[in-house]
């Protein structure tokens, strides 16, 4: 009968070589690591963030190699377990759970000598980061810009704004045309005539969306002039609930006296009149020095970031209880953020309690999340704290600023006269009142000298 081979380092030396019974496959296990080097050790990450790194790099393999049974433990307990039967969808059940799999559609396609070829997913199951295009070439796993926009281009006009595709796309093509030797860890890729490559994978994916994505059916109530936007009951509701939990901040008031101009408010921005709004995205409010064009939705980011680091620093925890409690199946990347993030994300309002393998149990909201599909509303939250395209912040300030992107009022909402008053009252009311968590600028100014001048008044 076969034996496996069994081999023990220990400080780079080997320790221990021989055979052993095992099943069919390799397996892998990491213990002390960097013992014995604790300069290195000290520059480590939280051992849930190391977790979180390794179930992503297994991940992808999972899904380059479905034919291999891929099983990834950590502290006793299985992050994923693939199936190893050779189809694609099934492991991508594993990874992203049954329901977005089954939303997945067939890619193929070939330009000369080069074939593209997996699973995307339709219009109806967006994502708010790019963390879900998986690239492959030649079954090696790989970050490539121009290949991530050919995926992403496919789809324009497809997907609402700041929204992104499901995709796990494999590129075969002659291994000369190729060049694997351009990154340190082989991550990225350079190819002979990318331009080739680029719009094979481009009119790949395009064909598939073209001819087998379903068209969005339409349920009562829906709201039909915003693709992949709330329901016209739910968009009523984020209105009707935007007043109250944007007052419970308790900003402080301007006391004017009648007929007495309007004075900058202590932290210099000026008092500012709503006279209505552009394109459902930005409020037009005329201050003391001319007009202002507020981002409604940076600015409403702004108001919520600052009182969610409140309820954090003060241990105030406001949560909605569910009637029913919602299971929510996780990625193991997902798993390892909600455990990363986990008293922070309590402490806003969010109870959550392992639910078996893989999933977990929703018992309440944030305030902000409630009347919205909570297992949507999760997930995305999770994405949103996955993004690492900026400065590393404290785990409160990076919560604190996902939640407030993810319930904030959205770009193409219309807000009436009086919910815009209140969020600009809301907005002199904030500490950093020019800029959203991530640095965008809340507004830009039009002096009234430069209006004057436009209208060559001057």
């Amino acid at each position: 009968a076969l034996v496996a081979g069994r081999i023990v380092l220990r400080e780079g030396e080997v320790a221990h070589q021989g055979s052993a019974g095992a099943p069919p496959g390799t397996s892998i296990t990491v213990q002390g690591l960097f013992q014995r080097q604790p300069a290195r050790l000290k520059f480590m990450r939280p051992p849930s963030s190391e977790a979180g790194q390794i179930a992503t790099v297994v991940t992808q393999y999972a899904l380059a190699y479905p034919e291999v049974r891929f099983e990834l433990r950590a502290d006793g307990k299985t992050v994923l377990q693939t199936p190893g039967n050779g189809d694609l969808r099934d492991a991508a059940a594993a990874v992203y759970g049954v329901d977005l799999a089954a939303e997945l559609l067939p890619v193929e396609g070939q330009q000369g000598a080069t074939t593209v070829a997996g699973l995307i997913g339709s219009p109806a199951v967006p994502r708010a980061t790019r963390n879900y295009i998986s690239l492959f070439v030649n079954r090696r796993w790989i970050k490539h810009r121009s290949l991530t926009y050919a995926v992403v281009e496919a789809y324009q006009g497809m997907l609402p704004a700041g929204r992104y595709p499901v995709a796990i796309i494999e590129v075969r093509m002659p291994p000369d045309e190729v060049d694997v030797n351009v990154h340190p860890t082989k991550a990225e890729v350079r190819f002979r005539d990318e331009r080739a490559v680029f719009a094979a994978v481009q009119r790949a994916v395009r064909t598939t969306l073209s001819a087998r994505a379903p068209v969005p059916e339409f349920e009562a109530g829906s709201w039909p002039l915003e693709a992949g936007g709330p329901t016209l009951e739910g968009r009523r509701s984020a209105q009707a609930s935007l007043l109250p939990p944007m007052s419970s901040l308790e900003p402080r008031t301007s006391s004017i006296e009648h007929g007495a101009p309007e004075l900058p408010v202590t932290n210099g921005l000026p008092l500012l009149r709503p006279v209505g709004q552009v394109g459902g995205t930005y409020v037009i409010a005329e201050g003391p020095d001319g007009m202002y064009l507020v981002d409604q939705h940076a600015a409403h980011e702004r108001v919520l970031y600052e009182r969610f680091l409140v309820q954090q620093r003060e241990h105030v925890r406001e949560a909605q209880p569910l009637l029913q409690p919602a299971p929510i199946e996780l990625t193991a990347s997902q798993r390892a953020l909600l455990e990363a993030f986990g008293q922070e994300l309590d402490a806003t309002g969010l109870g959550v309690e392992p639910f078996g393998d893989g999933a977990v149990l929703v018992r309440e909201v944030p305030p902000s999340m409630a009347g919205r599909d909570v297992s949507r509303s999760v997930a995305e939250l999770l994405d949103l704290l996955a993004r690492e395209d900026g400065p590393k912040e404290e785990p409160a300030h990076r919560v604190a600023a996902s939640l407030a992107c993810h319930a904030s009022v959205r770009a193409g909402q219309a807000m009436s006269e009086e919910e815009q008053r209140e969020l600009l009252r809301l907005l002199e009311s904030t500490e950093h009142p020019r800029t959203c968590p991530h640095g965008r600028p809340t507004m830009i100014h039009l002096s009234a000298d430069a209006l004057a001048r436009q209208f060559r008044r001057r």
